[in-house]
């Protein structure tokens, strides 16, 4: 079951000053969904 979408996500490293906080923003959610996914099994039943 995929809650969250892909398995993968491509975080492109900056290349500029201007692409920092788009950069953060994504590992950000990448955490995130990474805790998210890892309580997944508190909510379903897998069993």
């Amino acid at each position: 079951m995929q809650t969250f979408g892909n398995k993968t996500m491509t975080i492109p490293l900056p290349t500029s000053t201007l692409e920092i906080e788009p950069f953060l923003d994504q590992l950000f959610k990448l955490c995130h969904n990474r805790k998210r996914a890892d309580r997944i099994v508190d909510v379903f039943d897998f069993e």
